[in-house]
């Protein structure tokens, strides 16, 4: 049996540059330093978002993993228990057979 995950990726694009409402605008002084300021936090705000994103998909991969194995654990005890059932049922042919004979 196959196990199957299907993983996606949701991508955000975010112009921070703001340069050419800065000229639009004639924004100076202040106002534009403010701007600078604004994009320098939206900079560190998207940087750490990714720093949160790879950590989840870090802790995603070894949740996987774990369950991965697991899975083969379960998997292995199933076919022992199968390899028991089948000792067990041609002991039980042997038995007959020596008795009936």
């Amino acid at each position: 049996m196959a196990l199957m995950m299907i993983s996606y990726l949701q991508i955000h694009l975010v112009d921070l540059a703001g340069s050419e409402h800065a000229k639009r605008t004639g924004a100076d002084g202040l106002r534009f330093k403010g701007r600078a300021e604004m994009k320098r936090f939206s900079r560190w705000i998207l940087q750490y978002s990714g720093n949160i994103m790879e950590k989840k998909l870090l802790e995603l991969e070894q949740e996987k993993s774990l369950y991965g194995f697991e899975l083969k654990k379960k998997q292995e005890a199933q076919s022992q228990l199968l390899r028991q059932s089948k000792r067990v049922m041609m002991q039980q042919n042997d038995y007959r057979k020596k008795f009936n004979a």
